[in-house]
């Protein structure tokens, strides 16, 4: 069951002003070339190398970041991400809390869950409550990079 964190998060960007351009994209509708991303990892320093990299992608228009569950929930109400990259293990409590929240939403952004627990069952756990993508951070944070890198260039078709 969700946290009591996560209860107020259950429309995305209510009163929003409709975007120009908009182009379907597997389901979602994504402004042409704006791709927002959250990052979400308490860990300072790799959350920081991440935010670097993804900002220097073609196509995205801003990465924003978030230190706990808390302030993931609070970002994407507040700042719409199209995708969300996702720690499972913070101090305020678990990804996966996070991720049953944004099953409530009417349109949560696309989220790649990069963490240490490379565990099989916490994968499916993990793509069971709605993400797209499982990345371990010992070995693949350049491959979620460019997952990420690839869900822009949707954007730019």
């Amino acid at each position: 069951a969700p946290s009591a964190i996560s209860k107020s998060v259950v429309a995305r960007c209510p009163g929003a002003p409709a975007l120009p351009i908009l182009q379907p994209i597997l389901g979602k509708t994504l402004l042409v070339g704006h791709l927002k991303i959250l990052v979400a990892d308490d860990a300072a320093i790799l959350r920081r190398r991440i935010v670097s990299m993804l900002s220097s992608l073609e196509g995205v228009s801003g990465v924003f970041e978030a230190v706990d569950c808390r302030s993931t929930l609070a970002s994407v109400e507040l700042n719409c991400p199209d995708v969300l990259v996702l720690d499972l293990c913070m101090p305020d409590g678990s990804g996966l809390d996070v991720l049953q929240s944004l099953k409530q939403m009417t349109d949560m952004p696309r989220v790649l869950v990069l963490t240490t627990w490379g565990d099989p069952e916490i994968r499916r756990r993990c793509l069971d409550a709605g993400a797209e993508f499982f990345f371990e951070k010992s070995s693949d944070v350049f491959l979620a990079v460019e997952a990420v890198g690839a869900i822009a260039a949707e954007t730019r078709k």
